[in-house]
């Protein structure tokens, strides 16, 4: 089992972090907070820790260059599930990173909860409801 993890702030030249944050960020989150203008050097320092943080499995985090703030979090596990995934249960769907793609999509209902997916103008999740 592999489970690879990261956090990091990265936060627009100018804006003024105090050192309370800086230290709750880096020792609560183990986080890091990275500091520059949003453009192509920064894109790339960005995308850079992408890689780093996620061996190499996330290597593009589109950033809008007139963002003031990006908070970056990257969970990556590999294990053996406890319930098999049948691979003719993978469909395309559509998924967005900011440009929308067909990818293959794992699809499974369990028979005692459901995954259901909620999102708005300023947030995405993903919640287990109970299934009725």
């Amino acid at each position: 089992m592999k489970i690879l993890t990261g956090c990091a702030l990265f936060v627009k030249s100018g804006i003024d972090i105090s050192k309370s944050f800086t230290h709750n960020f880096e020792d609560y989150y183990l986080g890091q907070i990275i500091q520059g203008d949003f453009d192509n050097k920064m894109q790339s320092e960005i995308d850079e820790w992408c890689s780093n943080q996620s061996d190499n499995k996330i290597t593009h985090l589109p950033v809008d260059h007139g963002a003031s703030s990006v908070l970056a979090v990257i969970n990556c596990f590999n294990g053996k599930w406890e319930k098999e995934f049948s691979a003719n249960q993978t469909k395309e769907e559509p998924f967005s990173d900011g440009r929308v793609k067909t990818v293959m999509m794992m699809n499974d209902e369990d028979d005692d909860r459901r995954l259901s997916y909620a999102q708005r103008s300023d947030y995405s999740l993903l919640f287990e409801t109970a299934k009725v």
